[in-house]
């Protein structure tokens, strides 16, 4: 929804947007981690398939404990739904200064709310489940909010010149918390049991909280752009991004980029040819950053526990910095035969340095986790291919053919650190196992 006021159309203005969406999801007992007793996928490849779903009566064929788990059963003893609703609204005022200037103030907020509701029926032959039941409660809540404030100025030359300029200020802020309950060993299967979790016995139940450290990021940014005749783009963009996710002596990461596209069918060597309808090269170079990990990961941390005892959770890390990639692309895009064949060709070269990774502490250390910057590089390169075709074209249909290709090549460099195992496995008598590695020369995450 947007309104602008009528009697100063072309000076001030607001846009505004308000949305709201809700989603049901009913999640099957999936994973990979379920140990030797398997998840469904699992308990239908132990199920001995000469072996009856149900018995002569009708009843489920449920085996003793620690046997094989009757994967029908389990669909049916199983019951976990989660509820989400989603709150998005933004208000955009802005006022028009000079011809061509404009400034703009954005405000929006997001708010989630989820809901998880889980349970396993008591007659599953589940060690620890089996003659109990289990059920599981959760509640958590996700509220981020923006600021921006916009300078922008556009404006055409009489030399077939155009400029466009953004300079600006964001704010974000994230805060997520979430409280939970569970508790094992009900009296009835035929209720639902996170409606009656007060049917268990108090030391049988469980009850966890949390309110994650809130995070936020402000930044300073610019952008201009010039088009000079729809045949020369040039972009150059400078940000500077501040996190409090970060350690206290590595807050801020500066991130430029430039991109130029030369549009060749506009040149007059090419105009008028009857090949090309279009042709253009392009090339881009730029460093973005990454801080998608957790909130407070670079502070110390501690867990309340019961009784009002605390224990160190993290690791501080006041050196923890940005994850940065920097990335080449270059590029060709085409069209001929009438635009009924048209594609790209594509070529990249990304090198990721201060690789975020939550690595084990060192024992004997206060806690176990201790977020570092992974001394090495990752190194990915490839080529993608794109061609579409238009095998028919006509007022009331069209049929379009394409394929696409990617060829791509990713290695580990320079590291030097510590062995890091990954890729875990779970099952009888490899729990606590790993089947991959982190390994300078090779692709992340080798088999070994």
């Amino acid at each position: 929804m947007a309104s602008t006021p009528s009697s100063t159309a072309n000076a001030t203005g607001v846009d505004f947007n308000l949305s709201a969406a809700h989603t049901r999801e009913q999640m099957a007992p999936i994973t990979n981690n379920a140990g030797f007793t398997g998840s469904l996928i699992g308990q239908a490849l132990q199920w001995n398939p000469t072996q009856p779903l149900y018995n002569a009566d009708g009843s489920l064929n449920i085996l003793g404990n620690g046997d094989p788990v009757n994967p029908l059963a389990m669909s049916k003893a199983f019951n976990d739904k989660a509820n989400i609703s989603y709150l998005l609204g933004s208000i955009s005022p802005y006022v028009n200064i000079l011809p061509g200037l404009q400034y703009r103030f954005l405000y929006s907020i997001n708010h989630q709310t989820g809901i998880r509701r889980a349970e396993i029926k008591s007659f599953i032959n589940i060690n620890g489940v089996n003659g109990f039941g289990q059920a599981y409660y959760g509640n958590t809540e996700l509220t981020s909010q923006l600021f921006t404030n916009t300078l922008s100025y556009n404006k055409e030359f009489k030399n077939r010149l155009t400029l466009n300029a953004v300079v600006g200020y964001e704010y974000q802020k994230f805060e997520y918390r979430g409280v939970s309950v569970g508790a094992l060993g009900f009296s009835t299967d035929e209720l639902d049991y996170t409606n009656i979790l007060q049917n268990a016995l108090q030391s049988n139940t469980f009850l966890n909280a949390f309110e994650n450290p809130s995070s936020e990021i402000q930044s300073v940014f610019g952008r201009l752009t010039l088009n000079y005749d729809d045949r020369y783009l040039l972009t150059g963009t400078l940000r500077a991004d501040g996190s409090s996710k970060f350690g206290s002596n590595n807050k801020y990461g500066y991130f430029p980029s430039f991109a130029a596209k030369w549009n060749m069918t506009n040149e007059g060597f090419l105009k008028g040819n009857t090949f090309f309808n279009n042709l253009a090269v392009r090339v881009g170079w730029g460093i973005t950053g990454n801080q998608e990990f957790p909130a407070g990961a670079a502070q110390e941390q501690y867990v309340l526990g019961a009784g009002g005892g605390a224990g160190l959770s993290n690791v501080a890390n006041p050196d923890l910095k940005w994850e940065s990639s920097q990335q080449l692309n270059a590029g060709i895009d085409f069209s001929l035969a009438d635009n009924r064949i048209y594609g790209s060709v594509d070529y990249f070269n990304k090198k990721t340095t201060n690789l975020l990774f939550n690595f084990p502490a060192i024992q004997p250390a206060p806690a176990s986790a201790y977020w570092i910057n992974l001394p090495g590089n990752v190194l990915n390169t490839g080529v993608e291919l794109q061609i579409k075709g238009d095998i028919v074209r006509t007022k009331d249909w069209l049929w379009t053919l394409g394929a696409n290709a990617a060829f791509m090549k990713n290695e580990l460099r320079d590291y030097n650190g510590p062995v890091v195992l990954t890729g875990a496995i779970s099952g009888q008598g490899v729990s606590g196992a790993t089947v991959q590695r982190l390994v300078s020369g090779q692709p992340l995450n080798t088999f070994m």
